[in-house]
């Protein structure tokens, strides 16, 4: 399985299979993740000032995560209309995805994405590798524009550039400032089997939430929907991302808990966690 892919019903499977101690961190983290927004709701407001939302990493589509309010390193990935929304910065982020279990792949991410708050530029790489298989290399490059208070953005991905390059070319919509409510469109692949995801969210400096519709391609509009809620908490030097998503083929749920500390002004370390049995940990320079 390529990193950024869509589950499978043998991954769903995997998941069911998984061992009981993976069980329990998931369980744990979610407690972990309910105390935290009790304290963030309270907390005082960030150490070192503004800093731009890198949580969640390492994803592409597929693997959204929210349409509105992505990482800044992820935004081209996933709606690059995002990226002039996200703060005036310029980050570079590196993870590693290490395989849990005998099988799982290696996977392994880079992107560099800046803004200053009117336009937004970001790249990124994906790569992952199964036990006894080459590599598998995928990129991503958008950039976005704020006509305040609509953002446009254009992106081109390829997940698996090693077979061949035929990227996939998304434009992304958001009505809204960064701040308030906003409500989002994406059309992934239009240059070949059109999806559109819907959004709508809510942002302030503390936090932000947003429920996302995925729906089926265009020329085979069935039954393939994705609901997905997200939601990124900020507390002093902390930050708290979750999200949910449900699948109707196959039918199964998904969740992903991610946290990140900043250790000076400029860099920070963060861990996610998805249930389907990837755990990433990374760093986020800013530039």
């Amino acid at each position: 399985m390529r990193w950024g892919d869509r589950p499978t019903a043998e991954r769903v499977q995997n998941r069911r299979k998984a061992p009981r101690y993976f069980r329990n961190i998931t369980e744990y983290v979610l407690v972990f993740a309910v105390l935290f927004i009790i304290f963030s709701l309270v907390g005082m407001g960030a150490a070192f000032g503004d800093t731009p939302p890198v949580l969640p990493t390492a994803q592409a589509f597929p693997t959204t995560g929210g349409i509105l309010f992505p990482g800044l390193d992820v935004a081209a990935g996933v709606n690059s209309a995002a990226l002039p929304l996200l703060g005036k910065a310029t980050a570079f982020q590196v993870a590693v995805s290490p395989p849990l279990q005998t099988g799982d792949p290696l996977g392994g991410f880079a992107g560099l994405a800046t803004s200053n708050k009117k336009f937004g530029l970001g790249a990124g790489y994906l790569g992952s590798k199964n036990p006894g298989s080459s590599i598998t290399h995928g990129i991503f490059v958008g950039g976005g524009y704020d006509l305040d208070p609509v953002a446009l953005g254009v992106q081109i991905r390829d997940l698996n550039i090693q077979s061949g390059v035929n990227p996939g070319v998304d434009l992304g919509m958001i009505l809204g400032s960064g701040h308030g409510t906003e409500f989002g469109v994406v059309l992934y692949d239009v240059n070949t089997s059109a999806r559109m995801d819907l959004g709508v969210g809510f942002a302030d400096k503390r936090y932000n939430v947003e429920a996302n519709l995925l729906l089926p391609r265009f020329s085979n509009f069935n039954s393939d929907y994705v609901l997905t809620a997200a939601a990124t908490v900020n507390a002093s030097i902390f930050a708290m991302y979750f999200r949910v998503s449900y699948f109707t083929q196959p039918n199964f749920w998904e969740e992903t808990f991610g946290g990140l500390a900043w250790i000076s002004p400029k860099w920070n370390v963060l861990v996610q966690l998805t249930t389907s049995r990837t755990l990433t940990a990374g760093l986020t320079f800013l530039l």
